[in-house]
């Protein structure tokens, strides 16, 4: 990403390639959309549908990239965690930290030249994105694509996706973490309704002074419910407006 003037192309397979143009960039995450004309292809490509709620642990999946330079590579693997936290990266000295999200990990044959390739079921359906990975120990860190489809359906409606948080770093806890220092567990998941154990709680790591959550969510807290609505994953904090949230110290 740039400010500066810049082009962009897309190459497909077969050889077509077309301009491309940015749509959308995410402020929070890894990932962005561009337009191009279909009409300037030759080919009508396949479209991949975004199915980020069909990721199960163990769920069989396939990477179809450029690994380590080549042109088509292709990877298969299974699912070992889809509630790890986000990865530190770090690149030509800078630390690159993602936040407010889970990410998906699984031990591959991948080296490095996937990143953005997308995480395929074995339907053809994208349940994630590569973010990153481990060259030591093989094992690739996949971004989920929850955010992802509630902006592309946004921007297929030609509105602009709504960008505000409750700007607090919110970091998901197992219910038997929480359950050792006495926290009510049961009872959370008893104001909810809908709470699965197996997703966890979101406990505040930090808040940003001043901003919609501050002062009403302290470090801690585990977050219940935003605008009356259960809360058990990161992409439900993604919200318009300030909302009303509810923690439970």
């Amino acid at each position: 990403m740039t400010t500066a003037p810049s082009t962009h192309t897309a190459k497909f397979f077969n050889g077509d390639w077309v301009q491309l143009a940015p749509w959308y960039y995410d402020p929070l995450h890894d990932y962005a959309f561009f337009k191009y004309e279909p009409s300037m292809l030759k080919t009508k490509p396949i479209e991949i549908e975004l199915a980020p709620e069909k990721a199960r642990r163990n769920t069989e999946f396939m990477v179809v990239g450029n690994d380590n330079g080549e042109k088509l590579s292709s990877a298969v693997g299974y699912l070992d965690d889809v509630m790890r936290g986000p990865p530190e990266y770090s690149s030509n000295g800078l630390e690159l930290v993602d936040v407010n999200t889970v990410y998906y990990t699984s031990l591959t044959m991948n080296s490095r030249g996937s990143s953005g390739a997308p995480v395929l079921d074995v339907d053809g359906k994208a349940l994630a994105i590569v973010g990153g990975g481990s060259s030591s120990s093989r094992h690739i860190m996949m971004l989920p694509l929850h955010q992802a489809k509630k902006t592309l359906a946004i921007l297929q409606d030609g509105e602009l996706p709504p960008r505000g948080t409750i700007q607090a770093v919110l970091v998901r806890k197992e219910p038997s973490e929480l359950e050792r220092i006495g926290f009510p567990v049961d009872e959370v998941i008893a104001m909810s309704g809908e709470f699965r154990k197996e997703k966890g709680l979101l406990q505040i790591e930090s808040t940003v002074p001043r901003g919609p959550a501050f002062q009403k969510l302290m470090q801690g807290d585990v977050l219940a419910l935003a605008d009356g609505k259960p809360v058990s994953e990161h992409h439900h904090c993604r919200i318009p407006r300030q909302p009303a949230v509810r923690g439970v110290c």
